[in-house]
Order: C-alpha cells, then structure tokens, then sequence
C-alpha cells in the first residue's frame, strides 16, 4: 500500500489524484484555474470549425471518404479562383456564389 492508502484522513478522491501524473494534473489546474480564457478560446475554435465544415474542401474531404478515392483540391482552388479571383484560399463557394448573385441582381 501507498502512504496516501494507509493515511486514515486521506479521502478516495485524493487517494486517486495522488496517483495520477502529477504533470497532467497540473496542467488541468492551470486550464480550470484560466476557465474563461478557455472558453474563449473554445468558442473561438467551434467558430472557425463551423466555417471550415461549411468549406469547399470539407465538402471534397467527406466526398472523398465516401467514394474512397484520392482528394483533388487543387480542383477546388480552380473554381474559387474563376468565381473570386484573389480571394482568400478556404472561403466557401456557396458565399462566393451568393456574394456575386446578390451583387448582379443589385446592378
């Protein structure tokens, strides 16, 4: 038996963090202690996945799952560049698409 099993004040949940690496518990110390910067960050993070799934190459990437074969985006960067010639790479086509539908039935 360990010191923290024979110590008759030491309670189970301790008795079980004692026994876990104390670098990882460390480190959830430090993020439970910076919760809101987390937060932050997570929001900020489940944003930018949002965009990414909403993606052209998101659409390939789960076609090409699908299908199993090879990915082709270099076909994706093809048809952002005739719809959007300097865009940003990554920006999805259907906001493209409708940025210019929208543009042409205002002109």
């Amino acid at each position: 038996m360990g010191d923290c099993e024979q110590d008759h004040f030491c309670s189970g949940t301790a008795c079980r963090g004692a026994a876990k690496p104390a670098g990882s518990l460390t480190a959830m110390k430090r993020l439970m202690r910076n919760a809101e910067r987390l937060v932050i960050q997570m929001n900020s993070e489940s944003a930018i996945l949002v965009e990414r799934l909403a993606s052209a190459e998101a659409n390939e990437a789960f076609a090409v799952f699908a299908q199993r074969r090879q990915p082709d985006f270099t076909r994706i960067a093809r048809q952002q560049e005739r719809y959007a010639p300097g865009a940003p790479p990554g920006i999805p086509l259907l906001l493209i698409h409708r940025h210019e539908t929208s543009s042409l039935s205002k002109a």
